[in-house]
């Protein structure tokens, strides 16, 4: 396992200065500026071939930016021949992850292909409520016409549903013992229900074409597509209905020690802790059928205001960020005679 520059911060600067590009067209999100990681997830064995440099450094893809830049080469003649088979284990987010990569190489008729296919899962990660589901595609194919002109296109992507963990106050961990309390989950119908789920599916395209003009000068042309479908469910509630998260605060113990010489008080402090400590699947975690009960019984209320009798008190909201991208990028690179380069 290596450390990759994803991992570390030029002189402490966030990631949105760092660019990141594939087959020489930038691919950071339009709205943040960050490149998001889980758009090439399950898909280590097919971008493995990386350049990456320093702020502002010599090279052969852009300009460079104040905290480093790097450029994934998906060009499928620059794959070695061959199969790989991956099979990974793991304690954290997803339990197994498989993937399966194969290339032909650049065969003699100017051709080469690439494809890779992965898939992550995980029922219950090391946290509990977060389940983790992922497959992940990649194709790639390159025409080598002649030793002046080739064409490179790439396709792939990565449908991905995960629950989400949620933070909690340490007094909740300290009832739930354990610092891996996730609030964020309940029971329904017997099956463990996250209030929280992403939901990220980002199909992206790129075509590629080489031009060597002469010995000394390159034209360089790429074209690159990406359809972000980005959707992350909360849970709402309107002023009538009672907060439902189980760490509220006037649902833990501290809220009903308003006096600690009185009994009553500690007495229900007490019973509250009891409760946390005991009755887990009660009280500890998101009540779905009394959530989805309360909005049955305010029907009848409603029909007289409203006159639909269908106004919910809870509700389930997804919040999508959906962005078209397409992206045009030309590179000219001239060597001169004193060994000199000029590149545009």
């Amino acid at each position: 396992y290596l450390f990759s520059p994803m991992r570390f911060r030029v002189r402490g600067y966030d990631s949105q200065y760092s660019d990141m590009y594939i087959n020489g067209v930038q691919f950071n999100d339009a709205e943040t500026g960050r490149f998001s990681y889980g758009l090439i997830g399950g898909l280590n064995d097919a971008t493995r071939n990386k350049e990456g440099i320093g702020p502002f450094e010599i090279n052969n893809f852009t300009f460079g930016a104040i905290g480093g830049a790097s450029n994934i080469n998906l060009r499928a003649s620059q794959y070695a021949a061959g199969s790989k088979l991956t099979l990974s284990g793991s304690n954290r987010n997803y339990i197994l992850r498989g993937m399966y990569t194969y290339s032909t190489g650049l065969m003699n008729n100017g051709w080469a292909f690439t494809g890779s296919l992965g898939y992550r899962w995980g029922n219950e990660g090391n946290i509990e409520g977060i389940k983790y589901n992922s497959f992940s595609y990649f194709l790639g194919a390159e025409k080598v016409f002649n030793d002046r002109h080739s064409l490179s296109l790439a396709t792939w992507g990565t449908p991905t549903e995960r629950g989400q963990q949620m933070a909690a106050t340490e007094e909740a961990y300290y009832l739930a013992n354990s610092h891996y309390y996730n609030p964020n989950w309940g029971y329904q119908n017997g099956e463990k229900r996250n209030a929280r789920i992403v939901r990220q599916f980002e199909p992206s395209a790129i075509a590629s074409w080489n031009f060597t003009i002469d010995d000394n000068k390159k034209l360089v042309t790429s074209a690159g597509f990406k359809y972000s479908n980005y959707g992350k469910s909360a849970l709402g509630w309107n002023g009538n209905a009672a907060d439902p998260r189980p760490d509220y605060y006037r649902n833990l113990p501290s809220y009903q020690i308003w006096d600690y010489q009185n009994e009553a008080s500690t007495m229900a402090a007490a019973r509250i802790a009891d409760e946390w400590i005991r009755n887990v699947n009660n009280i500890r975690y998101f009540d779905w059928d009394g959530m989805y009960q309360s909005n049955y019984d305010n029907r009848a209320d409603d029909q007289e205001i409203y006159g639909t009798g269908r106004l919910s008190n809870y509700m389930i909201e997804e919040r999508h960020t959906d962005q078209l991208d397409w992206n045009l990028m030309g590179q000219f690179s001239h060597l001169f005679k004193d060994n000199s380069r000029i590149v545009g």
